[in-house]
């Protein structure tokens, strides 16, 4: 499996309000140098607030080791998604309470994934870890919430890079 599949994955056992077209490929192709489009699910309603912008490639490199290519960006209401080549996901949840994330918290370990609390890190924050097989490091998410926007990176790499590429993302909002 793909590492990218895998993550999409760990957020669909997350209980969260994804769709189908969350994961799916995206449908538009962008030649190199041009911006990548941002595409909405149909009949879905357009977060208030400005949807966050995906993370640089080069925010990415410098904090996960990864080697990303610009992120494709989907928007579905109040999720915004950002998938990355290197199966690195960026998800923000807009419009979120401590109620809504302990109920995505649940759903993690409904589905399996037990969870850990992150003390420290934004107003609350937990990790999770999926497969990792032998020699295959496995599939770590945090997520975080700050106010009303919840920030999920999923990645392999480990949970204190993770982090710091929360920081730097919450410092943007």
């Amino acid at each position: 499996m793909y590492p990218s599949r895998i993550a999409c994955l760990a957020l669909a056992l997350a209980g969260s309000i994804l769709t189908t077209a969350a994961c799916a490929q995206p449908t538009t192709n962008h030649a190199p140098g041009t911006p990548k489009a941002t595409s909405h699910a149909p009949g879905t309603p357009k977060a208030e607030a400005a949807p966050p912008e995906c993370p640089g490639p080069d925010l990415i490199a410098a904090t996960l080791a990864a080697t990303p290519d610009e992120a494709e960006r989907t928007v579905n209401g109040t999720v915004i998604l950002c998938r990355y080549n290197s199966g690195t996901l960026v998800r923000f949840q807009l419009n979120s309470s401590a109620a809504a994330f302990a109920q995505g918290r649940a759903g993690f370990e409904s589905s399996g994934q037990p969870t850990a609390q992150v003390d420290g890190l934004l107003d609350e924050a937990f990790s999770s870890s999926l497969g990792g097989v032998g020699t295959t490091k496995p599939v770590n998410t945090l997520v975080a919430r700050k106010a009303a926007v919840e920030i999920m990176v999923s990645s392999r790499a480990p949970f204190d890079k993770q982090r710091s590429l929360i920081e730097k993302i919450a410092g943007t909002l």
